[in-house]
């Protein structure tokens, strides 16, 4: 009876704890659109939308010596570095361009982790107390 017991609770907190993590890396746009030379020079990720609705966000975008923007994305990690893949931005069919507000991610971001490191523990501590037979 334990063991069931506990194993929803585990299911429940191993639950949280993913959903967490994927919250974790979630960016926030400012709402003002600026150009691409801009963005290029921003260092910072960008969504672009273009005139069909598309939304494409590159973790960079940077001007080649010819005048073209290119647009990085992160493809993979590979042993510890990460690798990027460029791409020619169609700078006819853009409607907006928006770079990352870098304080209001890390605001949005610190509340989330905190609170997932609270429920885990609290959910550990659960976990201990239900095993050495408190609860």
């Amino acid at each position: 009876m334990k063991t069931e017991a506990m194993k929803k609770h585990l299911k429940k907190i191993a639950t949280l704890l993913c959903f967490i993590l994927l919250i974790q890396n979630c960016t926030v746009y400012k709402s003002a659109n600026v150009s691409l030379y801009e963005a290029s020079q921003s260092n910072a990720k960008v969504k672009i939308t273009n005139s069909n609705g598309e939304k494409l966000k590159f973790y960079r975008v940077e001007q080649s010596e010819d005048g073209k923007f290119l647009g990085n994305k992160r493809v993979r990690v590979l042993k510890g570095k990460n690798i990027y893949k460029s791409s020619l931005i169609n700078t006819k069919a853009i409607e907006k361009v928006q770079i990352q507000d870098k304080l209001s991610s890390t605001l949005v971001n610190v509340p989330l982790i905190a609170g997932g490191a609270v429920v885990g523990l609290s959910g550990a501590g659960l976990l201990i107390l239900g095993l050495n037979g408190y609860l």
